[in-house]
């Protein structure tokens, strides 16, 4: 989650995994997360995981205070 006013459009991702495993899409690739993104993960073995990230944005939340009750 990230602050309001955030452009997701824009955004620049990184992942950390180990040496010899390989992500696709590379995250640094990827901008606009207006969408849910897949990224896979294939392991040293052979494995392959695949992750979703999905980027949210917290509200505008304006509070009114009425000092005056």
């Amino acid at each position: 989650t990230l602050p309001f006013g955030t452009d997701i459009t824009k955004l620049s991702a990184n992942a950390t995994i180990s040496a010899k495993a390989t992500i696709d899409p590379k995250p640094a690739s990827i901008k606009d997360y207006t969408n849910a993104k897949d990224f896979t993960v294939k392991a040293e073995d052979g494995k392959s995981k695949t992750y979703k990230v999905t980027v949210t944005v917290l509200k505008n939340r304006i509070v009114f205070w009425d000092r005056y009750k």
